[in-house]
């Protein structure tokens, strides 16, 4: 049965090595005869959560009228929600954090709980750990708060110029986790 698979995408650079990560992980899924939707994030105005607690009385609905009133009814609406990023000083970018915060609107119990996710980064770092950060962030806020299903990690470290993940193996890993979705 076709899923519902939205790519959140963060990265200023546009046709970037995190770009080309999640083109690719897209062509897998889509082949596979998923529907992908693909928001670069990095573009979007989003506010950040100040904490008014206004979800809370409202329906989960927040009270902040900017481009995350045009991201919920994405996320609510798909099976498994994608994070495509680079690394930013060992963590996600702020762009990226913006959104994940704005999820506090929904909190565990209700409508976005147990979805599947996947986490797709690159990094110039060659050192493998330096994705540890945004690893435990991932496993904390999706996997164990919202309950997601963790359906898989490609961190691409050793890649900074624009184009330099070509003909990388994680490519081809890429595309087999959106095929497998």
């Amino acid at each position: 049965m076709p899923k519902n698979i939205l790519v959140l995408h963060a990265s200023p650079r546009l046709n970037g090595n995190s770009h080309t990560l999640a083109e690719t992980f897209i062509t897998g899924a889509e082949a596979a005869g998923n529907w992908v939707k693909r928001i670069n994030v990095a573009l979007a105005k989003v506010e950040p959560c100040t904490a008014c607690e206004y979800c809370r009385t409202h329906e989960h609905q927040c009270c902040q009228d900017d481009d995350m009133q045009k991201i919920y009814p994405s996320i609510i609406g798909s099976d498994c929600i994608v994070l495509a990023a680079p690394l930013y000083f060992y963590d996600w970018p702020a762009q990226l954090k913006l959104v994940i915060d704005r999820l506090y609107a929904f909190g565990p119990q209700y409508q976005i709980r147990h979805k599947e996710t996947a986490l797709l980064m690159t990094a110039a770092d060659k050192d493998p750990q330096a994705f540890s950060g945004a690893e435990k962030s991932y496993e904390l806020a999706l996997v164990d708060y919202l309950q997601w299903k963790d359906r898989g990690r490609i961190l691409v470290n050793g890649v900074n110029a624009a184009g330099s993940i070509q003909d990388n193996p994680a490519l081809v890993e890429a595309y087999k986790l959106g095929f497998s979705i």
